[in-house]
């Protein structure tokens, strides 16, 4: 089973502290129990130039036994060389902060992981403001999440491994 949601046309984002699906209402992954799931993303964030901390969490019904994802997080103005960037390894569901007194109007999160389900349900990958970034805010065009199934829960390989 795959997923991919595809952002074509900026989607609008709240400017407050709510949690928010990154992708507005459609958002959400319906997932199967005893499964493992690879995700990847690529985020562009618009937004406005108050300081503000982003959090990212995964929500949603779905039980996980366990979950794994690293992100890279830069700000840069577009066809502009970032200055700085941060990278981290994330191995929990709960909200964690990926960036702190971002004043940036543009940034880019990108994501590879891994999540095991043990009850199905859903999966809401979601960010939050710590504080209003002011000004518009949008998850920009070219904005993408790729999900799929690769493995029942309790399988350590497939196929011809020795």
């Amino acid at each position: 089973e795959k997923w991919r949601r595809f952002v074509s046309s900026a989607l609008s984002l709240n400017n407050n502290t709510s949690a928010q699906p990154w992708f507005s209402t459609s958002g959400t992954l319906n997932v199967r129990a005893l499964t493992s799931i690879r995700f990847e993303a690529d985020l562009e964030l618009l937004t406005g130039t108050s300081a503000h901390d982003i959090s990212l969490t995964m929500a949603g019904t779905a039980t996980l036994t366990s979950i794994l994802y690293d992100v890279e997080y830069t700000e840069a103005a577009v066809n502009a060389a970032a200055t700085a960037g941060r990278w981290l390894s994330i191995n929990q569901a709960s909200a964690t902060a990926i960036v702190t007194g971002s004043t940036a109007a543009r940034k880019r999160i990108r994501i590879k992981g891994v999540v095991v389900i043990n009850a199905g349900g859903t999966f809401i990958p979601q960010l939050t403001f710590s504080a209003a970034p002011g000004g518009t805010n949008q998850m920009g065009a070219g904005s993408y999440m790729i999900a799929e199934q690769v493995a029942l829960s309790g399988f350590t390989a497939i196929g011809d491994w020795s």
